[in-house]
């Protein structure tokens, strides 16, 4: 159950969340490269001015790649004011030429993300590919 999954991470220590998140990123890393794809930058900064930054991007496609974790605890994420912050720095983005995916925590290390990536990134670069061509 998710549910279950979250509450247990949010009961849980901060160190040993880090190290969880940790152990998933290098999942998350190996199955791209599994993919064929790049390894995205992490903490990718967009705006000068409001500091945001995206979890993981491919800057030269403009592919962001956000993990949204807290969500079931109303922590971070979850809460009215996370929710609001979230979407400025997703509008934000858009504005700015930005594709933006959404991960739940629990699945950022997960084939079907893996594949929502690779799908995105291959019709991005295809588009950029075309208008390089003038098709």
């Amino acid at each position: 159950n998710t549910n279950y999954s979250y509450w247990v991470k949010a009961t849980l220590p901060v160190p040993l969340i880090k190290l969880i998140m940790k152990f998933n990123k290098k999942i998350f890393f190996h199955l791209l490269d599994e993919a064929g794809l790049p390894q995205p930058e992490s903490e990718v900064r967009f705006d000068k001015i409001r500091r945001y930054r995206f979890d993981f991007a491919y800057v030269n496609i403009k592919l962001a790649i956000e993990i949204e974790g807290g969500i079931y605890t109303r922590k971070a994420h979850g809460s009215i004011t996370g929710i609001l912050r979230d979407i400025e720095k997703y509008n934000l983005a858009t504005m700015r030429g930005w594709r933006v995916l959404r991960v739940v925590n629990d699945r950022f290390d997960k084939k079907q993300t893996i594949e929502l990536i690779k799908n995105t990134y291959e019709l991005i670069s295809e588009e950029k590919n075309n208008i390089k061509c003038g098709k």
